[in-house]
């Protein structure tokens, strides 16, 4: 396993911060869920067993404001664990925050959300307090095909810029064309929810994402038969999806009012192509 994973990460090329990403989360999820080893673990209280609640970026920004002694990150926080141990179904990631292009959210928020939350809670506040939020399961390929929406979005390129280039031309451009290609989503579809710059994981989900990983590298790395180099997965990409295959599809729980959310003024290093296409 060792020599296998060494030999793709040689051949990543820019890709090799994006896998120094994945192992950065690995590390913090470690610590995040201490020595607990129960496989039948969820996340039914606030945290993991490592006296750490959630996982949180240092490219994020929290809703702080103050009434009566309360933080409202806090209360969404609450909120969110609150209303994600009432559902039905066992929770084993837990998001504080998400993003996605602006088609994704707008499904996620007129359909998604309203068909399959876990609660009946309204996105409004009331005249009296706060309302609570809803919480819903990871969107996934099937809830597209529930609005005839095909599994893979439509992008365009901002006017002036041509066309958008295939993937093996991308990895000959330098790094400022790269960062020049700035897609442009005008249908929903695809991954729905990216992002994992807050959020929480179960034991038993951690010590799952460790063994699978561990029995296939092609979970870090790929390459395709034409493609020059391996491209590393993305943690947002690796971690739902192997939960939700061990867990089932609705062991991932989002909120529908978020505590954090991306720093506008901090741009991404590892994917600034996407600054402009993703909110």
């Amino acid at each position: 396993y060792s020599m296998e994973l060494w030999r793709k990460a040689k051949g990543l090329n820019r890709d090799r911060s994006v896998l120094a990403c994945t192992l950065a989360h690995l590390v913090a999820m470690k610590t995040l869920v201490g020595d607990s080893e129960n496989e039948n673990d969820t996340l039914d209280d606030s945290g993991g067993d490592g006296g750490f609640d959630f996982i949180l970026e240092d490219n994020v920004r929290a809703f702080v404001g103050i009434q009566n002694m309360d933080c409202e990150c806090a209360n969404r926080i609450w909120d969110t664990i609150e209303a994600s141990n009432d559902a039905p179904s066992e929770c084993h990631m837990r998001y504080y925050g998400w993003l996605g292009s602006s088609p994704n959210l707008t499904w996620t928020y007129k359909n998604h959300i309203p068909r399959s939350a876990f609660n009946g809670a309204p996105l409004q506040q009331n005249d009296a307090e706060t309302s609570k939020c809803a919480v819903f399961p990871f969107p996934t390929s099937d809830d597209f095909e529930l609005d005839s929406i095909v599994a893979t979005s439509k992008s365009k390129k901002k006017e002036g810029q041509g066309k958008i280039q295939s993937e093996e031309s991308l990895e000959d451009e330098s790094t400022s064309n790269k960062a020049s290609q700035t897609p442009h989503f005008t249908t929903p579809g695809g991954t729905a929810v990216w992002g994992t710059f807050a959020y929480t994981i179960s034991s038993a989900a951690y010590r799952t994402l460790i063994n699978q990983l561990q029995n296939d590298v092609g979970a870090l790395a790929w390459k395709g038969k034409r493609m020059r180099c391996y491209q590393a997965k993305p943690i947002d990409k690796i971690l739902p999806r192997i939960i939700k295959s061990e867990f089932g599809q609705r062991s991932v729980h989002l909120p529908d009012r978020v505590a954090f959310v991306r720093g506008p003024m901090l741009g991404s290093l590892l994917h600034p192509q996407w600054e402009e296409g993703f909110c």
